[in-house]
């Protein structure tokens, strides 16, 4: 308790502080560099919990996080606030970088991040607002989100939002790998975010490229233990495909958002089979290929039996309404009632 009143001292908090130059407010820090959060006796880690209203025409509901702090994210270098826009009120999140706390090379790697969302303007990754930098810190506002870490627990009781949002991060690494031919690099629950909506979003853009990184810059983004054999094998050198190492680490993401339970090792992803839907078994495993050239693409994940769900064929089909034809908007129209029950209240809005 004493570390986190320190903290709320040294970062003012307790109310909102405006940005120069954008208008927006920063309020509360809720995870990342720094933060230090405590838990009540007997609650359980990673429990969604109600956060205390602030006002200022925030909605904090957007952010409710656990109490315990988790430990992956402390080697983030980014501190994410609440915020708001000074305007229309309309909440946001807002990333905070202290440049003096970074190294050269990180804080290039976050302006590349910041500049990838500005210009990769893809459904399946955080909404950018605005950005500037000014004394000595990076200010990102992006649309209202909280990180996917913080949500297991919770879309653990709506099976089917765990389908969707694997849907849309399979999508969004697809779109990378054949649009633009890069690949993402370092997926894992830390650097994936949840909406107001339900939606889930990629949020960091820092190695998004054509060429893989080193093992080296890999190692400060991503647990070891997330890392497939042919980096763990090759020390100080660099992967060469890089759309295999995202297919790896779906398959971490899969284990994540499934068990909900750290990956100590590699060899835990081969413990899980009971864990996850039968329809999905296949394509897992060839996820964890060992050789690269043999592992499922992501658009062999998009092909997975999996995905044949009501929630995800529906979302799809509202997303291409403009280009459906009159028979097949009132085919579907008429279906629709009967799943609406099933489907989470959050996607449906």
């Amino acid at each position: 308790k004493q570390q986190l009143d320190r903290h709320r001292a040294k970062n003012n908090m307790g109310g909102q502080q405006s940005i120069a130059g954008l208008p927006y407010e920063v309020g509360e820090a809720v995870w990342g560099r720094g933060v230090v959060l405590s838990r009540d006796e007997g609650e359980r880690p990673g429990a969604i919990v109600e956060p205390e209203s602030s006002g200022a025409g925030v909605d904090n509901m957007l952010f409710a996080v656990p109490r315990t702090f988790v430990a992956q994210h402390a080697e983030t270098a980014w501190t994410a606030h609440r915020g708001r826009h000074t305007g229309d009120g309309h909440a946001v999140s807002v990333f905070v970088l202290e440049t003096a706390h970074c190294s050269a090379a990180r804080v290039a790697q976050a302006r590349r991040n910041v500049l990838k969302l500005k210009t990769l303007r893809h459904p399946g990754f955080l909404h950018y607002e605005a950005d500037i930098e000014v004394e000595g810190r990076i200010y990102l506002v992006v649309g209202a989100v909280r990180p996917l870490a913080y949500c297991i627990e919770e879309l653990h009781t709506q099976p089917a939002a765990l389908a969707w949002g694997l849907r849309v991060v399979a999508r969004s690494l697809q779109f990378l790998h054949s649009e633009t031919n890069a690949s993402y690099h370092v997926l894992s629950p830390r650097h994936v975010f949840v909406d107001k909506n339900g939606d889930w979003r990629l949020g960091t853009l820092d190695l998004v490229d054509a060429k893989t990184p080193p093992v080296a810059v890999l190692n400060e983004y991503l647990p070891a233990s997330f890392l497939p054999p042919e980096v763990q094998d090759m020390s100080g050198s660099t992967p060469q495909d890089g759309k295999a190492l995202d297919s790896w680490l779906f398959a971490c993401l899969v284990y994540a958002v499934f068990t909900n339970r750290p990956l100590n090792s590699p060899q835990d992803l081969k413990r899980v089979a009971s864990q996850l839907p039968e329809s999905l078994l296949p394509l897992y495993r060839r996820l964890l290929n060992t050789k690269t050239t043999q592992r499922a693409s992501m658009q062999e994940v998009m092909q997975s039996p999996f995905f044949e769900q009501p929630l995800v064929q529906s979302l799809e089909f509202l997303e291409e309404l403009a280009v459906k034809d009159a028979h097949q908007k009132d085919a579907f129209f008429r279906s629709l009632p009967e799943h609406l029950s099933t489907f989470p209240p959050q996607l449906c809005q």
